[in-house]
């Protein structure tokens, strides 16, 4: 292609350098100026065409070079992107991995205390239990003590004093017996006082344990519900749950 171009250059070259052969007579002088003229207009407007396509092919090359260096740069750009969006797809999984360990420890934990608050509940339930029976006891054996005290009271008047006489006669008969007896009562009823005492004594830690138990549960459900999040669409609330919400409703004692 460029042999060609310069073979059309060197024929325009000569176009513009060929001088006509000169004619004979005053008429030929006229048409070999206008020829010249011609060829010298010629020569001028083919300069011109050749700064012009040289400037063309100058700035051709220039946007060429400029189109490669846009590429590349897109390239590149298209690049950091991928790149980007696999970090990001990396981040998402990580950070929905370590949201379902959080809830899975969670659930762990909840089910823990909740173990416990129950065993504790139950406990707290039996002690109960035994305390009234205790308490039940203790009201049966003052009762009869105080029956036991109206009738020696009641023996001890002037129409019942033949019977006092004869029950006195028993008395220093059965001798150590009654004694016994009488002992054996008063250490019972003491015995279930100090029985009574152990129990309350019991029952008030366990009360605060549940009381702790019922806090930390409290404190459990309020991080599940934050680690919930504003999700669209949440799953029916468990039986768990819903006894935590009532242990977080549930004024403390």
């Amino acid at each position: 292609m460029l042999e060609q171009s310069g073979d059309s250059n060197a024929q325009r070259d000569n176009l513009g350098n060929e001088v006509p052969t000169a004619k004979t007579g005053d008429s030929a002088a006229p048409e070999v100026d206008s020829v010249q003229q011609l060829q010298q207009e010629l020569k001028r407007i083919r300069n011109e065409f050749d700064g012009q396509r040289a400037k063309m092919k100058e700035l051709y090359l220039a946007k060429e070079a400029e189109c490669k260096r846009f590429a590349k740069e897109a390239a590149g750009a298209r690049k950091e992107l991928e790149e980007a969006k696999s970090q990001l797809m990396v981040m998402e999984y990580n950070k929905e991995k370590d949201m379902e360990e959080q809830n899975k420890r969670a659930q762990e934990e909840i089910g823990t205390l909740q173990q416990l608050v129950q065993e504790t509940v139950d406990e707290s339930t039996l002690c109960q239990h035994e305390i009234r029976k205790l308490l039940d006891e203790n009201d049966k054996l003052r009762q009869e003590r105080q029956e036991l005290k109206e009738e020696l009271a009641q023996q001890d008047s002037p129409s019942l004093a033949p019977v006092l006489n004869q029950a006195k006669k028993i008395i220093r008969k059965l001798g150590a017996a009654d004694s016994s007896s009488h002992d054996n009562l008063e250490d019972s009823m003491r015995k279930a006082q100090e029985d009574a005492e152990v129990l309350r004594s019991l029952v008030v830690p366990l009360e605060e344990e549940i009381k702790t138990l019922k806090e930390k549960l409290r404190r459990a459900y309020e991080d599940m519900e934050k680690n919930r999040g504003d999700d669209s669409r949440k799953a029916p609330e468990s039986a768990l749950v819903g006894m935590l919400k009532e242990a977080k409703q549930e004024p403390a004692p």
